[in-house]
């Protein structure tokens, strides 16, 4: 499969000529035959031989092959960033600076290791690894957000006079039975509602302190860099107080979410 798409690549070379741009130099050469083959059938023949060596040579070389590979990371690397960015943008402008601050502090870790002049596979590792405990804080981050979304249309003191009443309202004896049943199942409806708040209240407090840690082993890895001489590798393991980022609770940045995971996943 991997040589199917050098030889794909090579058929769809494009080369950068000067005043006309990126040429699509082998698509215009079999143009070319398959036009003079119309006067003389044998420049068909010529064209497909030529061809089958062209993306043969190519295609197999190695020079070429890690051209291949290079560009692909580097678009699958330019995807990555924007997939990223757009992420970022939902967040509010506190949530931002927050992350922008732990970025920036990732940063000066991955200098302070080249500048110890370590092997670069450490560096790269450790690279990884910042950047793995960077996704993790702002999922956290994205979850907050959307917990405190859904908070802002549920108050919990309304909610707690709507019980009240229906309370009051069932023991009047009185009611007929269809708004009887009507005003037991808003009732239940709305308790469900009062738990369900408790529970983003705690589940709030358990992913602040998530960020608080991951914000606490950034700063150990920033010290560590600084003072030693053999700095360690990083760990982009965490145990995380809260089991949010497993009931996905991102909305329509669900998909995007998924897709980066399964970005980092592929380079683990």
């Amino acid at each position: 499969m991997r040589l199917l798409r050098y030889f794909k690549s090579a058929f769809l070379l494009r080369l950068n000529v000067s005043g006309l741009g990126n040429i699509p130099v082998n698509i215009l050469a079999l143009l070319g035959f398959l036009m003079l083959g119309f006067g003389a059938q044998g420049f068909w023949l010529l064209g497909v031989g030529l061809e089958i060596a062209y993306l043969y040579i190519l295609g197999t070389n190695k020079r070429f092959q890690q051209w291949v590979d290079a560009s692909e990371t580097i678009k699958t690397e330019e995807d990555f960033a924007q997939q990223w960015r757009d992420l970022v943008r939902r967040l509010s402008i506190a949530d931002q600076q927050r992350l922008s601050k732990l970025e920036q502090k990732c940063d000066q870790i991955v200098n302070k290791y080249r500048e110890s002049q370590n092997s670069e596979y450490f560096v790269e590792s450790n690279q990884d690894a910042l950047r793995r405990l960077a996704w993790i804080y702002l999922k956290l981050l994205m979850a907050q957000s959307n917990l405190e979304s859904l908070e802002e249309h549920s108050n919990k003191n309304d909610l707690e006079q709507k019980v009240s009443t229906l309370e009051k309202e069932l023991q009047n004896e009185s009611l007929l039975a269809s708004v009887r049943d009507s005003k037991s199942a808003t009732l239940e409806i709305t308790r469900r509602r009062l738990e369900n708040l408790d529970r983003r209240q705690s589940s709030l407090q358990e992913v602040e302190s998530d960020l608080n840690r991951i914000e606490a082993q950034i700063d150990l890895a920033l010290e560590n860099a600084a003072m030693q001489s053999q700095p360690q590798a990083i760990s982009s393991s965490i145990d995380l107080f809260s089991n949010i980022l497993q009931e996905q609770p991102f909305g329509e940045a669900q998909r995007t979410i998924d897709l980066i995971d399964q970005r980092l996943q592929q380079k683990n």
